[in-house]
C-alpha cells in the first residue's frame, strides 16, 4: 500500500495471504524462483530455505516441481533475541556461537 501511494501505479504484492487463501502453503514464488536458479535435468536436487518461516522445494530432474512450508524457522530464535538480548536477531551468530556443540546429538543428527 505504501509503495502504491508513493508511485500512483499498481502494487502486486502480500503473496504469502492470497495464497493461503487459496489453499495453499504461503510461499507461491519461492519454489518457481528455486526452479528457476537451481533446477537440473538430470540431477534431483532439493533446496530448504530457511528464513523466518522455513519450506523445502523439491526439484525432479524430470517432472513437476514441488514445494512446501516446513514450520517456524529463524522465527523463534529471533522471538528470544527480542525478548532476552534486547535485539530483533542474533546478529552474526555472536550469541549461539557461546553455545558448546553436544558431540553425541551432532553424531546422531549427521
Amino acid at each position: 500500500a505504501f509503495l502504491a501511494a508513493l508511485t500512483n501505479i499498481t502494487v502486486v504484492s502480500d503473496f504469502r495471504s492470497r495464497a493461503i487463501a487459496a489453499g495453499g502453503q504461503g510461499s507461491p514464488l519461492v519454489p518457481a524462483f528455486h526452479q528457476a536458479a537451481f533446477a537440473n535435468n538430470q540431477v534431483n536436487r532439493v533446496i530448504i530455505n530457511i528464513g523466518g518461516i522455513a519450506n523445502i522445494t523439491y526439484l525432479p530432474s524430470n517432472g513437476a516441481v514441488i514445494g512446501f512450508d516446513t514450520g517456524p524457522g529463524n522465527m523463534l530464535m529471533d522471538a528470544w533475541a527480542e525478548l532476552h538480548l534486547h535485539k530483533p536477531y542474533d546478529e552474526n551468530g555472536q550469541w549461539a556461537s557461546t553455545g558448546k556443540v553436544i558431540e553425541p546429538l551432532l553424531a546422531q543428527l549427521m
